[in-house]
């Protein structure tokens, strides 16, 4: 049993509440309730564990109850997923409100590929963007990467004559 004291102090702690995780496992209201205990603290976001029969609407729907809190996302993280429409689901969802992000330090997207570069990665967009982590082939062309990025990993894959050269990768 927890004492009163103890369970007052956690649930009073905004920073206890920062970390939410946007997996089928988590209910809306679970989701909801780290939003509003975690008061004004930056958020950590991290998108997981859908596989191919998890129902998409269920991942658009989550994606729609922390959307109204980008201003406050720290990090963004979509792991690897095995629900196919993921990828799209996530970037259409996040664009689709044309949000700015001016605390999300930490993006990383990985598993995709044939999607557009989003908008949303852009300086103006994201401000204080400092870590980017894609793989997505398509992107590297479009994507402009932010004065503010000191870490920068992409995973490349497809054959070798589909590659920009490294020098177009490099240029800032």
């Amino acid at each position: 049993m927890v004492s009163r004291r103890w369970r007052d102090t956690i649930l009073n702690f905004p920073m206890f509440w920062t970390s939410i995780s946007l997996s089928p496992q988590w209910s809306t209201a679970l989701v909801n309730a780290h939003i509003q205990r975690s008061g004004s603290c930056l958020l950590d976001i991290r998108v997981h564990d859908w596989e191919s029969h998890d129902d998409p609407e269920l991942l658009r729907h989550i994606l729609q109850v922390v959307l109204p809190c980008a201003p406050r996302w720290r990090s963004f993280i979509v792991e690897y997923c095995e629900l196919d429409a993921m990828p799209d689901i996530v970037v259409g969802t996040i664009e689709s409100i044309e949000p700015s992000f001016p605390s999300l330090v930490q993006f990383s997207l990985w598993g995709i590929d044939g999607l557009p570069c989003p908008q949303f990665l852009e300086h103006e967009n994201a401000p204080s963007l400092e870590e980017l982590e894609v793989s997505c082939t398509d992107w590297l062309e479009a994507i402009q990467i932010p004065p503010t990025v000191s870490t920068l990993r992409l995973e490349i894959f497809g054959d070798d004559t589909d590659l920009p050269t490294p020098f177009i990768l490099l240029e800032c």
